[in-house]
């Protein structure tokens, strides 16, 4: 069986990422560029990268809020083996921000999602490509519907003239059945809070300190099938090794963990950064059972992390803007048997992501072009000690973005953006295989005195290469939309 942390979904290879606190459809228009051209939105701070919500009161200083209706769909054969043939998650999504004073601010989202997954394979596990080796499966391809509401709400106090703080609180559940054979029924509970410092010595230097606490959890619950009989699951303790039951039991996956992340922000009159370090430490918990736990795995995962994120400005106005931005992971986790206690699975991770990026303000002409390039290097090493397999194979992601955004007026904006990515993988993990893929991207923004609205779309194409079979392609297709409407008070 196929499991890995490092190789995200197909949704989110060409989807960049969606703040909870600012819209960034603008940057999604343009290719998703992220760090090339500056936005009034997503700034370069500590808020929006390093996600230290003390910096809220300095980011915005409006009051507002925004209505916000999200469409993203992706389909095709190219997937690996547990993933679904298609993809469809919808939600809608209020946020607003108000200052309470001139030393208080407040925000807070409420976001509804419903999702359907189409032609899952075979897994009943809500997040079978995490981190932990251990995946609940029955034996058929079905249909799994997911709902349910997510809060996030945020405070930030500047307690005294260089000292804020700032707190936050995110909750979310959701439901997803599945709609043939088993019919299992799985509830899903996370809930993250954080604690955050924010300490500016003058306008130009800040420090930032961020705790995360995080309690997630998931319980799956079967019932007996039309025939009366028992369901007869699969439990995966690793890739390739797993046991059958026949139960009609209830299993709980409870994750917990922290993470603690240091920061530092600088900004001059022709460069910016902003720089962070950061560890989080997860463990997890598999039982049977709902009043007497009968355990069936421990798992455990540390993870080190640096960030840094660097603009230069060039240019009579700054016009010229060139970035650089660096990430490095390095992640250890294992597994072990919940009665003897002996190590069943182990794996170490190292990730490399640089981004060049570059754009220019034109003077004559309200035109903006931007260009990034990001390059990514996973080296996974995994042992699964109950198969006896030990793998090591390096992978590589390169994207290319283009984005340009034309003015109309002190009004209306038009955006359009294409990328292209291509993913190399070692033969040893067997998970995509080999692909390219390139996309579209369209924008619209009108901004008036009194309010905004903004839409976004984008159509894209994964496709494998070295393919035997030509004329029955390996492919996978995307399109996303979004609107929104944004309103001051």
């Amino acid at each position: 069986m196929k499991k890995n942390l490092l190789f995200p979904s197909l949704f989110f290879l060409l989807l960049f990422y969606i703040t909870l606190w600012a819209s960034d459809m603008r940057l999604q228009a343009l290719a998703g560029l992220r760090y090339a051209v500056p936005d009034a939105e997503i700034k370069l701070n500590l808020l929006h990268l390093a996600g230290n919500v003390a910096w809220l009161n300095e980011n915005d200083s409006l009051n507002w809020g925004r209505y916000s209706l999200n469409t993203r769909n992706e389909w095709g054969n190219l997937q690996r083996y547990w993933d679904a043939e298609g993809v469809h998650r919808n939600y809608f999504l209020f946020a607003g921000q108000k200052h309470l004073s001139p030393k208080q601010v407040f925000f807070g989202s409420v976001q509804f999602n419903y999702d359907q997954l189409y032609q899952v394979n075979r897994a009943i596990d809500p997040t079978p490509y995490a981190s932990d080796p251990f995946v609940l499966a029955d034996s058929t391809k079905g249909n799994f519907n997911y709902y349910g509401p997510k809060v996030f709400v945020a405070f930030s106090q500047r307690l005294f003239t260089k000292l804020y703080l700032g707190l936050s609180l995110n909750y979310g559940i959701s439901h997803g059945l599945k709609t043939v054979y088993s019919r299992p029924e799985i509830i899903g509970r996370y809930i993250q809070g954080s604690i955050d410092l924010a300490y500016a010595f003058n306008f130009r230097f800040v420090l930032g300190l961020s705790f995360r606490p995080y309690d997630n959890q998931n319980i799956t619950r079967l019932a007996k099938q039309p025939n009366g009989l028992s369901p007869v699951l699969m439990r995966y303790r690793g890739e390739f090794e797993y046991n059958k039951y026949i139960t009609t039991g209830q299993r709980t996956a409870r994750y917990q963990g922290y993470e603690i992340s240091p920061q530092i922000a600088y900004k001059g009159k022709r460069t910016e950064n902003v720089t962070l370090a950061g560890y989080r430490y997860l463990w997890q918990n598999i039982f049977d059972g709902t009043t007497t736990h009968t355990y069936d795995g421990f798992y455990q995962a540390q993870k080190y992390y640096f960030k840094t994120t660097w603009r230069f400005y060039s240019g009579s106005k700054r016009q010229n803007i060139l970035t650089l931005h660096y990430t490095f992971k390095y992640l250890q986790d294992w597994a072990k048997e919940p009665v003897a206690g002996f190590m069943i699975y182990q794996a170490w991770y190292r990730t490399h992501k640089t981004c060049l990026g570059y754009s220019h303000h034109f003077k004559a002409w309200p035109v903006i072009l931007g260009a990034e390039l990001d390059m990514a290097s996973y080296n996974p090493r995994k042992n699964d000690y109950l198969a006896h397999r030990m793998r090591h194979g390096k992978n590589s992601n390169w994207v290319g973005r283009f984005g340009a955004e034309f003015q109309r007026g002190p009004a209306w904006r038009f955006r359009m953006g294409y990328l292209f990515q291509k993913y190399l993988e070692s033969s040893v993990w067997n998970y995509f295989g080999d692909f390219k893929g390139q996309a579209v991207t369209y924008g619209l923004g009108f901004y008036g005195t009194s309010y905004e609205i903004e839409g976004f779309l984008q159509y894209g194409k994964l496709l494998q290469v070295n393919q035997i079979n030509v004329r029955s392609p390996v492919k996978r297709e995307q399109f996303y939309l979004q609107i929104a409407i944004k309103h001051f008070f």
